[in-house]
């Protein structure tokens, strides 16, 4: 689940203009980017179903508005996003939650986006 739905996520906001890495931002930063973390359950039901959490920190130099509209449209994109991946598992990506927190650097902006992330392996080993 976690490789195929990080590359889904991957995929999906680089589709919509997100600047995006997952886990660390490495090399020249050109501002809004974003950097994705995940959360994962360790089990899975007997009908290959599994759930997590994916964290999407965004940052920003320029005004906080800046990652509000970059949130809104991840939460447009991500309502009700559905897809079979490459190994014909079920794939559901749903908008959560997303917050602006403060940074003791007052320039720097940060939003923490939300989504859920649910999968119904084929394989269920």
């Amino acid at each position: 689940m976690i490789t195929e739905a990080l590359n889904v996520i991957k995929d999906e906001l680089r589709k919509i203009g997100v600047n995006y890495k997952f886990f660390r931002w490495q090399g020249t930063v050109k501002y809004p980017y974003f950097v994705g973390e995940i959360s994962t359950d360790d089990f899975a039901d007997e009908n290959g179903y599994q759930s997590g959490t994916f964290f999407l920190n965004g940052f920003t130099r320029g005004e906080v508005f800046d990652l509000l509209k970059i949130s809104e449209k991840i939460k447009q994109h991500f309502a009700d996003f559905r897809c079979i991946s490459e190994s014909g598992s079920g794939i559901s990506i749903t908008f959560a939650a997303s917050t602006v927190i403060a940074q003791d650097d007052a320039e720097l902006k940060r939003i923490q986006i939300t989504l859920s992330l649910k999968d119904w392996s084929v394989n269920n080993e």
